[in-house]
């Protein structure tokens, strides 16, 4: 895999305007889901509880209906971007460490339910955290989401041994079956002075 692109691509992705490559999700509905233009959705506010990296029942409904529109098109890589509120971490109502810890878990709350879903494989399928510091709203409820993001990688078809979009794994050479040194021949037992042995 190309290591270096791939992190262009995805600085690239960041300073533009809209994000993703070409996948609409506008029939995707439910509450507090915003499509983005250019291969975005937008899950926000009734999905996560306050301190919570669990799906709710409606983020989940929202959820199976991304699956089966990756599924009908396969071929692409799947980002989820985890976000907070600006609340700080309180011990009384959550384990996490960090409004890090947390946004990364939401992110991959959402990733693991897709993937096993079987929208695609875990090694197509990346997941970022930002705390609280990318927030869109006034509104810490719509400040607690995840965006999905898939961006479009011909010929991968639910693989990640993509030819030609820049994400081709590196060829394996297989190693050599390790060898055994041959065995030394058993030492010779010293002359004994005993005739009995002669």
């Amino acid at each position: 895999m190309d290591v270096d692109k791939l992190l262009k691509e995805l600085s690239a992705i960041d300073q533009a305007p809209d994000r993703g490559t070409g996948r609409s999700f506008e029939d995707i509905r439910g509450e507090e889901v915003t499509p983005l233009e250019k291969g975005g959705l937008r899950l926000g506010g009734l999905n996560f509880r306050s301190g919570s990296a669990e799906l709710s029942p409606q983020g989940k409904a929202v959820l199976d209906q991304v699956a089966a529109k990756l599924k009908a098109k396969p071929g692409f890589i799947l980002m989820v971007d985890g976000h907070t509120d600006t609340d700080p971490i309180s011990k009384t109502k959550s384990t996490n460490a960090s409004n890090w810890e947390l946004s990364g878990k939401r992110a991959a709350a959402v990733v693991d339910y897709l993937v096993k879903a079987g929208v695609c494989k875990g090694g197509d399928a990346f997941l970022r955290g930002f705390g609280e510091f990318r927030g869109i709203s006034p509104d810490k409820a719509k400040n607690r989401r995840v965006e999905i993001y898939v961006f479009d990688a011909p010929g991968l078809a639910g693989g990640s041994n993509v030819k030609g979009a820049g994400l081709e794994d590196e060829p394996v050479t297989p190693a050599p079956p390790p060898t055994r040194p041959a065995p030394k021949p058993a030492p010779k037992a010293p002359p004994s002075d005993d005739p009995t042995l002669k």
